[in-house]
């Protein structure tokens, strides 16, 4: 066949000369015998380069790129993880390398007599020429090549990855670790799915989900949303921080200045401040109420809480208001804005910033995005405890946070863990309908990891992110002292509150300014002044103890070492 000069030529040559490329890639990995590492490298290497053809060809080749990205997804067995042997699947190298050769080269000579559809003399940016992580220069929109690496959405049929919701999304290269954990934790778990997302420096560098929705397996999608427990008590202090940026209340205020009712029993001298670093000794909510479902009647709550009196003594003593934590800083948001702390959270964080997961209540149009939690079985047993008043039993079904604080010599006190957290049916309250549409805005937030990822990501950058301000720098740095360091009553290990966040823990560290909240089940979100970076997760299947578990800390651990190195 003869072809014809010009640009059709060009395309025929820089195809050859990417298949050659994946080809070389392929057969890398091979020779790499058990360096684990190297091989690692090396398949993360072969997958990148089948998205670089994949982003340069998707025009001219759909049918070879669409394959292409199958044979992606093949790669992943090949990746060795901790505590693992590698995983090797029934395909010889030799078959997915010259399958890879013969898709490609199929198409190129199919579509090389054809009228391209692309722009007369087209040519491929010097930049963007080799493999992503030889690149130089800056992205060419030209070409598509941006400095991340997507996951493909189709899955091998009939793989696990694809039973169970295989990852997807959009990771950047620096930043692929977190995305490999995820997929790592779903395949784990055997049940139920999750989202990661993370903005670095400004810029959205992470945003994946995968495994399933239900017990039925309905893989997550781009846009379910996971109810977060106390991971929604971060974004009802962001809307306290900036009522205050607004001059419409203060940290150093008497809550009784603006909510007058308040008064009541002793609590005439607690202030703003007590509130926010769980100080102001109102955390035994099941001496409160007869019934969980009562957390969903915000006056009854508000009442409630108006006639009670502090267990402790307000600002000697630090113990986790689980749930009363809401209704105190929600009220001041609803008394000093106007606003219920939903639609305050709606109309003045959500839509500046574009989020499309960010809701204390959620709307009745929005249920059908909610995944359904599904318990593990740490979860499962303290929630059995709880519910039959079991306190021995409550003591004996901890988390890892617990261990860590037992081992210590911290003193556990499993009935302040269960007035703080476990009011009499919350098993009935969790499964109930009308929960998630409630306003409880210290535990029924139902969120996307990228909208709690962006929230964080302007908390970050000093209160800033694409344009939208949200808080002054000033008023950051004065919601972000650490306000104690003694040992919290109910949660038992020191927590280090800000006003309303608390430390940012990972699993291979703690940056030293950073903040966020944790919630049970194992959700989480916190950002990192010191390097301008964010980090959240939500997940289905709950575990772990009342601050979460540990997929939080290692997923962590994965964004905060990235970011470090870049």
């Amino acid at each position: 066949m003869s072809h014809p000069p010009g640009p059709q030529r060009s395309r025929q040559g820089a195809c050859r000369e990417r298949r050659d490329e994946i080809n070389a890639a392929f057969w890398a990995i091979f020779d790499l015998g058990d360096d684990t590492e190297a091989g690692d490298a090396a398949v993360r290497a072969a997958q990148a380069n089948i998205d670089a053809f994949a982003r340069r060809y998707d025009r001219e080749f759909p049918t070879a790129v669409k394959c292409l990205q199958t044979d992606r997804q093949a790669l992943t067995p090949y990746l060795r993880f901790p505590n693992e042997h590698w995983r090797r699947t029934a395909c010889e190298p030799g078959d997915v390398a010259d399958l890879v050769s013969d898709t490609v080269e199929e198409f190129r000579v199919a579509r090389i007599d054809r009228p391209s559809r692309s722009r007369p003399g087209a040519s491929v940016p010097p930049s963007c020429r080799g493999p992503p992580w030889k690149r130089t220069g800056a992205p060419d929109s030209r070409c598509g090549c941006l400095p991340s690496i997507p996951v493909p959405s189709s899955p091998q049929p009939g793989t696990r990855a694809n039973r169970r919701g295989a990852l997807q999304g959009e990771i950047h290269s620096d930043f692929e670790s977190a995305g490999g954990l995820l997929e790592e934790f779903v395949h784990e778990d055997g049940a139920g799915g999750g989202a990661v997302a993370a903005w670095h420096r400004g810029e959205k560098v992470l945003d994946v989900w995968a495994g399933a929705k239900d017990p039925e397996g309905t893989p997550w999608e781009a846009d379910t949303l996971a109810m977060c427990f106390s991971t929604t008590k971060g974004v009802t202090a962001t809307a306290v921080h900036m009522c205050v940026d607004r001059e419409l209340l203060d940290y150093d205020d008497r809550v009784s200045d603006h909510w007058p009712e308040f008064a009541q029993n002793g609590k005439a001298e607690i202030t703003v401040r007590q509130v926010m670093c769980h100080e102001a000794g109102l955390y035994p909510v099941r001496r409160l109420i007869d019934h969980a479902l009562e957390l969903n009647d915000w006056e009854l709550m508000i009442r409630v809480l108006e006639e009670a009196a502090p267990a402790v003594e307000p600002g000697t003593a630090n113990a986790y208001h689980g749930f009363t934590y809401g209704w105190l800083a929600g009220e001041l948001v609803r008394r000093t804005s106007g606003k219920s702390i939903g639609e305050f959270v709606q109309s003045e964080i959500a839509m500046p910033l574009e989020l499309d997961g960010l809701f204390i209540g959620l709307p009745e149009d929005q249920v059908r995005r909610l995944a359904t939690l599904i318990p593990g079985k740490d979860v499962a047993a303290l929630q059995d405890a709880a519910e039959k008043g079991d306190l021995a039993g409550l003591a004996a079904a901890r988390g890892p946070v617990a261990k860590l604080a037992e081992a210590m010599g911290l003193e556990i006190d499993p009935e302040r863990i269960a007035d703080a957290i476990f009011p009499p049916g919350m098993n009935e309250w969790i499964a109930h309908p009308e929960t998630v549409k409630a306003q409880v805005p210290a535990a029924n937030g139902c969120f996307t990891a990228r909208s709690l990822a962006k929230l964080y990501g302007a908390l970050a950058r000093g209160g800033e992110i694409d344009g939208v301000r949200l808080l002054s720098g000033e008023t950051l740095e004065r919601a972000t002292q650490v306000q104690n360091t003694r040992p919290d009553l109910v949660l038992v290990m020191p927590m280090q509150w800000r006003l309303g966040w608390h430390m940012a823990f990972t699993a291979e560290g703690i940056p030293p300014r950073g903040f966020g909240h944790f919630g049970f089940g194992g959700s989480g979100a916190w950002a990192d002044p010191d390097h301008e970076v964010s980090c959240a997760f939500v997940c289905n299947r709950m575990g772990g103890s009342a601050v979460g578990d540990m997929r939080m800390a290692r997923l962590g651990a994965a964004v905060w070492s990235a970011a470090q190195r870049r």
